[in-house]
């Protein structure tokens, strides 16, 4: 049994990055609050990094989840709803479209047409020692960035979790892995995949531009 939830991140950590295909991630602030373990997937990368550094910051990309190529959006449009003023929209607004990010055509804000989100899909790891009533709390928290929402909790914990518990996990989607002290693990439920409109969500924005400035500190560092 393990005794720390930190054993449990180092050996599932370690049991995931042993794949080099796997980009996994300890501590990741995705949604604004640290999640255990994040493994990540990634297709493509057409953001600048400049882009990035701008839509990893809660105010750009709260702005953009509203935006759109076709649809226009008016300045009143995006005051209501986002709630900031007239002053700091605007300058919102303004640094959006110097990264290319936003166009303006006469009063309409959109997307621009060369601006294409990356492919990124999050799986989400919380690790719990034997709450799995936070762990749910908090794995649902991360469906506002990732497409696979897991819980982990130690065997001998899975061993003994009732059919109501695994119920109101299905209920949510969030998927419940089974992990012992020797790195075995064990699917108890399968997460199901988020198909909510996360481009719309200025967590998921934030989140997969928080990683993008990562790897690319990592390609830096790669470099020296």
């Amino acid at each position: 049994m393990f005794e720390r939830e930190i054993d449990m991140q180092e050996l599932l950590y370690k049991k995931y990055k042993s794949n080099p295909k796997n980009i996994v991630l300890k501590e990741f602030n995705g949604r604004f609050g640290n999640v255990d373990i994040v493994k990540v997937k990634m297709n493509n990368n057409n953001i600048l990094n400049e882009q990035a550094l701008l839509l990893s910051q809660q105010r750009f990309a709260f702005t953009v989840s509203f935006l759109h190529k076709n649809s226009k959006r008016t300045l009143d449009y995006l005051m209501r709803k986002t709630g900031y003023s007239r002053t700091i929209q605007l300058s919102i607004l303004k640094r959006l479209i110097n990264e290319k990010i936003v166009f303006k055509d006469e009063n309409c804000y959109y997307l621009h047409k060369n601006f294409v989100y990356p492919k990124i899909i999050f799986d989400s790891y919380e690790l719990k020692l034997k709450d799995w009533k936070k762990a749910l709390s908090q794995a649902i928290k991360n469906l506002e960035f990732s497409t696979f929402s897991w819980v982990v909790l130690p065997k001998e914990v899975c061993d003994n979790l009732k059919d109501e518990t695994i119920k109101l996990y299905n209920e949510y989607g969030i998927g419940i892995l089974s992990l012992n002290t020797n790195g075995k693990t064990r699917i108890i439920l399968k997460a199901k995949r988020n198909n909510n409109k996360i481009l719309n969500n200025s967590a998921y924005i934030v989140s997969l531009n928080k990683f993008i400035i990562y790897q690319y500190k990592k390609y830096l560092l790669a470099k020296c």
